[in-house]
């Protein structure tokens, strides 16, 4: 009798690239802040107005931290599929321990019964903050861009 897996061929493949998916975010949305930040300083030394591109760039840079403070309440734990919640809450001292009592909003963690918070307190608050000031920078950007591509237009349309 031989024991076959649950997934179909190549389904390992991309379960392993969701759970990473994560992991990564924090990397790729600092790359974009970067060259962001290069776009702008460029756009500032030929003289243009830097609203729409700082807004977008602090929208960039708030979302990079709550996805870094995701990243860090996801791992809090196992964290992962690698570990059984089981062994984790078992290999940290919690004996009795049968589950991780994991909430994903707010971002909460514990072995149960009655065991200690794993995430770090900072963690929903930054998550909260981040989301909502990067909503609110990328909606104030796309405004200003917007503002200025009229302008623009008008402008123009106004040359004889």
């Amino acid at each position: 009798m031989s024991i076959t897996s649950p997934f179909a061929s190549g389904d390992e493949d991309v379960l392993l690239v969701v759970e990473l998916l994560p992991f990564v975010s924090p990397f790729l949305l600092l790359l974009v802040a970067l060259v962001l930040t290069v776009r702008l300083v460029r756009a500032r030394l030929r003289g243009a107005p830097a609203t729409a591109g700082a807004l977008v760039l602090a929208a960039v840079g708030a979302a990079f931290a709550a996805s870094c403070a995701y990243v860090t309440g996801s791992v809090a734990g196992p964290g992962s599929a690698w570990i059984t919640d089981r062994k984790w809450c078992r290999a940290n001292g919690w004996f009795q321990a049968e589950t991780l009592d994991r909430t994903t909003f707010p971002m909460s963690a514990h072995c149960a019964p009655g065991g200690d918070e794993l995430v770090p307190a900072w963690v929903n608050p930054v998550l909260v903050t981040g989301s909502l000031v990067a909503a609110v920078a990328l909606a104030a950007g796309l405004a200003a861009h917007l503002r200025a591509r009229a302008g623009r237009t008008e402008y123009a349309g106004r040359r004889d």
